[in-house]
């Protein structure tokens, strides 16, 4: 019983800690002009 006691808290305890939460900003990141050319031939947004 102990064993599985053990067992089942080492399992909790390291789920507990993979579940972190990053207090990065991505936004500033992100480009959405990618992919367009100088002329405008090629269309932003989804296709």
């Amino acid at each position: 019983m102990k064993k599985i006691f053990s067992v089942l808290l080492a399992c909790f305890a390291l789920g507990a800690q993979a579940q972190t939460h990053s207090s990065e900003k991505l936004v500033p990141y992100v480009r959405p002009i990618i992919g367009t050319q100088r002329m405008g031939h090629v269309y932003p947004g989804a296709t």
